[in-house]
């Protein structure tokens, strides 16, 4: 196998297949959703609305002796929505998401060399996060976490 400059390849993968394994219900992009109309809940791995944001931020340091170290964050997106616009309609979607986000958080916790694709003490974690919630423009309700995964990887062969 060839010594590896970067692990966000494989890493991105990692976070795609964790959530299809974790929220079996959810539907799981590997970046941008299709359309955000289609899906009552999903997740986006290397995504962002921020036009000015990439799907994943980070830097490479060379190490010395043909090795680097890199840490970076995939940005991503769980939403779930609905058409209802009830009273409770907010408070149940904000406590479906933080449902969501507990499984998704908690498998990278268990795990944060996800399946042995991060080696040599690397680890993903679960970094920076904002909510956004409440009725929609167009007669719903939705709630929704953009985060971060936190990725420090170092000693990866040079090219």
């Amino acid at each position: 196998m060839p010594a590896a400059f970067t692990t966000v390849p494989d890493v991105l993968l990692a976070l795609v297949q964790l959530g299809q394994t974790v929220l079996p219900a959810v539907h799981v992009y590997d970046g941008a959703p299709e359309s955000e109309t289609d899906e009552d809940e999903f997740l986006s791995v290397g995504f962002s609305r921020d036009e000015d944001d990439a799907s994943v931020d980070g830097e490479s340091v060379d190490a010395g002796n043909r090795t680097s170290a890199e840490t970076y964050a995939v940005h991503c997106i769980l939403s779930v929505a609905t058409g209802d616009s009830g009273p409770a309609a907010v408070a149940d979607r904000r406590a479906r998401c933080a449902q969501l986000f507990g499984a998704y958080a908690s498998a990278i916790r268990a795990d944060p060399s996800l399946g042995g694709v991060l080696v040599a003490g690397a680890r993903a974690d679960v970094a920076s996060f904002a909510w956004i919630y409440g009725p929609t423009q167009t007669a719903g309700t939705y709630a929704e976490v953009e985060f971060d995964i936190a990725v420090q990887a170092s000693y990866l062969g040079m090219p």
